[in-house]
């Protein structure tokens, strides 16, 4: 029925991309099963994975939200377990699998507290995390294996992002601190088969279109294979026997892939018809919590505005890789970017995240704006001690800003 009602609007509508997108938000709800199966289009999840349907992690299209059971363990699917790479386990853990497999592990998570005091004496508490993979299928993980935690993003607002000309990223980028303000962004230039390409999308900037970001979670989340990445068997290893010999969902009629070409257009055209979250309502930062954004610096790294070509848009991100120090590192460099790295975060639609209890930063361990920019360190020291030097008042017409964005 929401399908009926959605092609419906898309007629009414008049226009293809329309249609497109309501196609596309279908897919993207399409809960998916092992194959074979009695209909060949919603086939091939697996055999290891995490989550049956993309919204399963993007609920509304939204952030993921993370609950921690009372025995420690994480069941929602959208807080993934990467690795650094493991010749058994592969690029992430999957914590779900068909019938007949086994899952690689259950995740568990506990929180140590730290403490961070203002300087009116405000004291606040940060939420270190700590994570444990228990019920390792397929053997033990060695202590080299790094584990790198990645909540699920918002989604609203890509399409813009894809449209930014390169050209003013590039820009923006001062990898040697040419201007002296301590703020060093560099641009993550992703190898491509015919040169490089900037790469925008994804908490390292690692992917370079929402094609590439949305066949890389279709792959890694789902186990589903399609034409940029054409792993029937998803993120299995070939020392996981019985995965790799499964039964897969791959046919002639999606071109000799689980996810085809036009399926993988479809998905990607609802992703670039999600409405930036807050571009009707915002006004521009001059207002007194805007000012002060400005004035701790933190506009030098979540830059305000683009320009697109046919209209103004306020991601407040320079897409950008920065370090953000020690304390929000992993312990190993991906996807071109070094641990410490992380691409500026767009703010936009931050405030609707935190009233859908959605934690903030990669691993969704701030649950306030306050938490988030405490986090801060190394090119964001300034901008984090600027925010702990501020009077409560100051503070408070601050983060009333953001929660507008």
């Amino acid at each position: 029925m929401k399908i009926l009602i959605g092609l419906l609007l898309a007629l009414q509508l008049g226009t293809a991309s329309a249609l497109d997108a309501v196609l596309g938000k279908a897919l993207f709800e399409r809960l998916w099963v092992s194959a074979p199966a009695s209909t060949d289009s919603a086939d091939g999840l697996g055999p290891l994975y995490n989550a049956r349907a993309c919204a399963s992690c993007h609920p509304r299209a939204g952030r993921g939200r993370i609950t921690v059971n009372a025995d420690g363990s994480v069941n929602e699917p959208a807080l993934v377990m990467h690795l650094s790479g493991d010749s058994v386990y592969g690029q992430q853990i999957q914590t779900s699998a068909i019938p007949g497999q086994a899952a690689e592990a259950q995740l568990e998570l506990a929180y140590r507290p730290l403490e961070f005091v203002l300087a009116d004496g405000t004291r606040v508490l940060l939420q270190q995390p700590e994570y444990r993979l228990r019920e390792l299928a397929y053997g033990d993980l060695p202590a080299t294996v790094a584990l790198l935690p990645r909540l699920a993003p918002a989604l609203p607002g890509l399409g813009l992002i894809a449209r930014i000309p390169a050209a003013e990223i590039v820009r923006l980028a001062d990898p040697a601190d040419a201007d002296g303000d301590g703020i060093s962004g560099r641009v993550n230039w992703r190898p491509l088969p015919s040169g490089k390409a900037l790469g925008r999308f994804g908490w390292k900037a690692g992917s370079v279109s929402l094609e590439s970001q949305t066949a890389r979670a279709l792959l890694l989340d789902m186990g589903l294979s399609s034409p940029l990445l054409q792993q029937h068997a998803g993120d299995c290893s070939e020392h996981q026997i019985r995965c790799i010999n499964a039964p897969d969902g791959a046919s002639e009629r999606t071109g000799g892939t689980e996810i085809s070409n036009e399926m993988l257009r479809l998905l990607v055209r609802y992703l670039a018809s999600l409405k930036a979250p807050a571009e009707a309502t915002l006004t521009d930062t001059f207002q007194p919590g805007g000012q002060v954004f400005s004035q701790i610096g933190c506009d030098r790294c979540h830059r305000p505005t683009f320009t697109l070509e046919d209209r103004t848009i306020r991601p407040y991100s320079d897409f950008l890789l920065h370090d953000l120090g020690p304390a929000l590192a992993d312990p190993v460099g991906t996807l071109g970017a070094t641990g410490a790295e992380w691409r500026t975060a767009p703010l936009w639609g931050i405030g609707q995240a935190l009233q859908s209890g959605a934690g903030l930063l990669h691993d969704g361990r701030a649950a306030s704006l306050t938490e988030a920019i405490l986090w801060h360190d190394g090119e964001a020291r300034t901008a984090r001690d600027g925010f702990a030097a501020l009077d409560s008042r100051q503070r408070q017409t601050l983060l009333d800003f953001l929660s507008q964005l």
